[in-house]
Order: C-alpha cells, then sequence, then structure tokens
C-alpha cells in the first residue's frame, strides 16, 4: 500500500473516529436531558396536584393563592406540551444507531486496500453524518476533556476548556435550580 492511501486511510480513520466519539457524548447527552425533561415534569406535576389539594383550604397559603396555582398549572401543562415535542428519546436513538454504524467504517477501514474501497467508505461515511442530527462542538469538547485517554490526538485549547467547564457547571445550575426551585418558591412563600 502507497503512503498517500495510508495517510488518507488514517485520517478518515481519526474523523471516524472523532465523529463516533462525538456522537456517543451527544446521544449521553440528550438521553440525559430526556431522563432530566420527564422527572421534572413529573417533580413539577405532583407539587402542583400537592398544592392543589392544600389549596382547598381556603386562604391557607392566601388570599392570590388561587391565582399562583392557576399559574403553576398552566406551566406544567404547557411544560408537558413542550417536552414531547422536543423528541429525545428518538434523538437518542438514531444517534446511537449513526455511532454504531460508525464503528463498523473502522472495521472497513482496517480491511482497506486500494484507493476504491477508500472513496466508498467515505461514502459512506458522509452517507452517515447526514443520516442523524450532527453533535455539538461542546460534545466533542466534553469528551476529549473527561473521556479521551493519553492516545487522543486532540488536545484542548485553554479557552475550550474554560467553555466545556462552564457548560458543565451552568447545566449542572439549571438541572439544580429547576428541581430545587419550586420548594423555595413555597418555602419563602
Amino acid at each position: 500500500m502507497d503512503i498517500a492511501l495510508s495517510t488518507a486511510i488514517n485520517k478518515l480513520r481519526n474523523q471516524i473516529w472523532f465523529t463516533r466519539k462525538s456522537r456517543i457524548r451527544a446521544s449521553e447527552r440528550i438521553l440525559k436531558n430526556h431522563v432530566h425533561s420527564n422527572s421534572i415534569l413529573i417533580w413539577y406535576s405532583f407539587l402542583t396536584f400537592t398544592l392543589s389539594i392544600f389549596l382547598i383550604k381556603p386562604n391557607y397559603l392566601g388570599d392570590n393563592a388561587d391565582v399562583v396555582m392557576t399559574i403553576a398549572t398552566g406551566f406544567v401543562f404547557t411544560l408537558s406540551l413542550f417536552v414531547p415535542q422536543l423528541d429525545m428519546k428518538n434523538r437518542y436513538e438514531k444517534l446511537k444507531d449513526n455511532y454504531i454504524q460508525l464503528q463498523g467504517l473502522t472495521f472497513d477501514l482496517d480491511i482497506c486496500k486500494t484507493e476504491y474501497q477508500l472513496n466508498i467508505i467515505n461514502d459512506k461515511y458522509l452517507k452517515l453524518l447526514m443520516s442523524s442530527e450532527n453533535h455539538k462542538n461542546s460534545d466533542l469538547q466534553y469528551f476529549i476533556a473527561f473521556e479521551s485517554d493519553a492516545e487522543c490526538n486532540r488536545k484542548l485549547k485553554g479557552i475550550e476548556w474554560g467553555e466545556i467547564v462552564l457548560r458543565v457547571i451552568f447545566r449542572w445550575l439549571f438541572f439544580t435550580t429547576a428541581y430545587f426551585l419550586p420548594l423555595l418558591i413555597i418555602f419563602f412563600w
């Protein structure tokens, strides 16, 4: 095998590997979002149901409790209409199928001997890129920062480290706030 073909195979193998790892991370992110959004929806529904029972008793939470309860119920109803529209479970399944198929391409590259075979594999790779939603750049950054090993040839720059750390902190704060905000509102009412 000539050097140019070998170089092209290694370059495509590297692209497929990073795409696959990024899509694995994207599917995990989407699945976690699916679990959190459904958990939050159940949590909010439970809280509004529980509060509605307490509010049967007149003036339990004040004169405006019925207005607040109506707003809370409207919020939960809107959320229950919005979350399924994100179709996270289906998106997760498509990304999972995609990264499994990408793994098959790495096997094809291992037995690739000609430029013609390489072009066929590259065409399959391009079709797989278009067959599902793309991962975010932050999925690649997350993989490199927290899941890659010493063999990974891509390193994060300082600004990328800062971005990914801020994303992780923001995500944690967002979900923590989403879970505890209703309790804080009720407590300080």
